[in-house]
């Protein structure tokens, strides 16, 4: 749950995320509330037994991360919603909550975020509508990620995220190309095409993760997230394939420790048998402090937006669907025919 680009502007952005779930996170003992094993989704939505399926949201981009646009408790006031993959539960900052009259429950939601588990205090909307669907009785948790995003203020940031305790209660669909998202009932087949890799998913600390692998390298799991522009691979990844940097640059953990990274161009990177082709990578570079976590790894939207994403949280299993070229005749002018001028009588 990054921001990453090549230049070094985007960079300082990134910077917020290098250690993003690093050993504090998985060393921690949280709360689980999701009725699965060591999953750690916090508050998961319930789905109510009237609900019909497919569910179809259009989605925007804020900075190029899928962006709904919902509203809360009858509200005339359009919200801006991030859908992240990389946040175990809703968010929403403070300065949403003064809009709205969002009671509290003396509970508190524990957030798996950047590199540290956060107690956050929670909240419930009584209802959220997206495009022309209802979910009730949605909690957040009261964080705001867009100041853990950027050490900027970013007044045009999106105050509320969406994690997967709600997502969790569906299969999810990513359409990147069309602007999509659809939630389908859990365990919905997959449609089957030839374009299609159907592969293992691993839910931990409330997040995706997905083996994947470079040629040269042993595979290594790494976390899907749809909030995350850019692809981060583990450091002894990169030693291992002696990766020339095109890229270093220092940044800056939100705590002040420094340290080096480097971008390069992976030939190939694959997750089960599909692949991607000359992908930009991040990866840390020499003495990492503690804040740091080497071993991290992240499948961005410069890899997943190549493919149709279909998560099944049920089934632990993931579907990238390569999209078909595009129909040359659709790429064209819808052709007009003349209409011949009618004679005076």
């Amino acid at each position: 749950m990054f921001l990453l680009s090549m230049s070094c502007r985007r960079w300082c952005i990134f910077s917020i995320f290098t250690g993003v779930f690093s050993t504090a996170v998985h060393t921690a003992v949280s709360q689980v509330n999701s009725s699965v094993s060591g999953i750690q989704i916090q508050k998961t939505w319930i789905v109510p037994k009237t609900q019909r399926f497919p569910i179809l949201l259009t989605f925007l981009n804020w900075r190029g991360l899928p962006t709904l646009v919902g509203r809360i408790n009858g509200s005339d006031i359009p919200e801006r919603i991030v859908v992240d993959t990389g946040l175990n539960a809703n968010t929403v900052t403070q300065d949403l909550l003064s809009h709205y009259t969002l009671p509290g429950h003396a509970g508190q939601i524990q957030v798996n975020a950047f590199d540290r588990i956060t107690a956050a205090p929670e909240i419930s909307m009584k209802n959220l509508v997206i495009g022309r669907f209802q979910f009730p009785n949605t909690a957040a948790a009261v964080l705001d990620v867009p100041a853990l995003i950027s050490l900027e203020r970013r007044p045009d940031a999106p105050a509320f995220w969406l994690g997967t305790s709600l997502l969790f209660a569906f299969q999810v669909e990513f359409d990147f190309d069309k602007h999509t998202l659809t939630l389908n009932a859990p365990k919905t087949p997959f449609l089957k095409s030839s374009n299609t890799v159907i592969v293992p998913i691993v839910i931990r600390d409330g997040r995706v993760w997905v083996k994947a692998s470079v040629p040269g390298a042993k595979p290594f799991l790494a976390m899907v997230d749809t909030g995350t522009l850019g692809t981060l691979i583990p450091k002894d990844i990169a030693v291992k394939l002696k990766l020339k940097s095109n890229t270093t640059v220092k940044i800056s953990h939100i705590r002040g420790q420094d340290a080096n990274a480097a971008i390069a161009t992976l030939p190939k990177l694959a997750v089960g048998k599909a692949e991607a082709k000359d992908v930009s990578a991040a990866f840390y570079t020499g003495q990492l402090p503690s804040e740091y976590d080497p071993t991290m790894a992240v499948l961005g939207l410069d890899f997943l937006s190549g493919f149709v994403v279909t998560i099944d949280f049920a089934s632990s299993k993931m579907a990238l669907t390569k999209p078909a070229p595009p129909d040359s005749a659709s790429d064209s002018e819808t052709p007009i025919t003349p209409v011949k001028p009618k004679k005076n009588k």
